[in-house]
């Protein structure tokens, strides 16, 4: 039997993809599966649109006692809506708060704890500061996700080049618009 979440991401997953710009199924199972097998209790998403792929993390999430989702939108209309929709189905265990910032602007006033994972799908030529800001706050064995590295190449490029200069390890999925993952050691 579905869960309501699962069943609410469905509805969801049918939004007009050139309004919502949601992730492929791939790279949602891909999320929640790593936040379950490293048993992540603290996430932060960059770029939620309408909660779609934060129900994916929530899923993951749920998986722990307790644990907390913090979500950053920078459009008015899709930020209500996704405070709306995660308000529906997120579980009691997991604490979500859905914020209307822009990044990486927004992480100089924003109360960054410590991250076991983050996962970034905003202005894609922004990833360079965007990462920049967050790395430092993820914790050791934590997981950064960067969406459409395949999908935007040409603007995920310097984000690829400024990893491959300083020498920071990162697995490319192939899997929908493309995913970059860097674990922190």
């Amino acid at each position: 039997m579905k869960s309501d979440l699962v069943k609410f991401r469905e509805i969801l997953a049918q939004l007009p993809f050139d309004k919502y710009w949601q992730i492929g199924v791939d790279t949602g199972c891909l999320l929640k599966s790593t936040i379950i097998k490293n048993k992540y209790c603290r996430a932060l998403e960059v770029g939620t649109s309408c909660g779609y792929s934060a129900l994916w993390l929530i899923e993951g999430l749920s998986a722990q006692e307790k644990a907390s989702l913090d979500c950053i939108e920078s459009h008015k209309e899709r930020n209500t809506l996704a405070k709306n929709n995660i308000a529906l189905v997120c579980p009691p265990n997991v604490e979500c708060n859905v914020h209307l910032a822009h990044a990486p602007g927004c992480f100089e006033s924003f109360d960054r704890p410590n991250y076991d994972f983050v996962f970034v799908d905003a202005t894609k030529s922004q990833s360079v500061a965007i990462f920049e800001a967050l790395y430092p706050c993820l914790n050791k064995g934590g997981t950064i996700f960067i969406d459409n590295v395949l999908s935007h190449i040409e603007k995920m490029q310097p984000f690829i080049d400024y990893l491959m200069k300083n020498k920071i390890s990162y697995k490319l999925h192939k899997i929908d618009a493309g995913l970059i993952e860097v674990k922190k050691d």
